[in-house]
């Protein structure tokens, strides 16, 4: 009977901590969504600025925010360093414009 209940106990605690991952790994989709959206935001300011056309302002942006997810976890994409950031923009403008590169 303690052996059962053992079982029990073993089997609720494994559906809790698989609970538990599920729910991590639902903040984190979120959290990478919102640095998303706001990155793309951001960046179409930006580009927009310094008179890129919209689609070329869609196209970088895009190409950046996917290699900045590609090459850097969550933590490292909200604290990414000058250099790192140089990396992926340099990384963009070559797939713009491959004779510059």
């Amino acid at each position: 009977m303690m052996a059962s209940s053992y079982r029990i106990f073993g089997a609720a605690l494994l559906l809790g901590l698989a609970g538990c991952g599920q729910a991590a790994e639902s903040v984190k989709d979120s959290l990478s969504q919102e640095f998303r959206a706001e990155y793309i935001k951001e960046c179409t300011s930006s580009s927009t600025a310094f008179g890129m056309d919209s689609s070329e302002t869609q196209a970088f942006c895009t190409c950046s925010v996917d290699k900045i997810q590609q090459d850097y976890g969550l933590k490292e994409q909200l604290n990414l360093s000058d250099e790192q950031m140089d990396k992926v923009l340099d990384y963009c403008m070559d797939q713009a414009d491959p004779e510059v590169g």
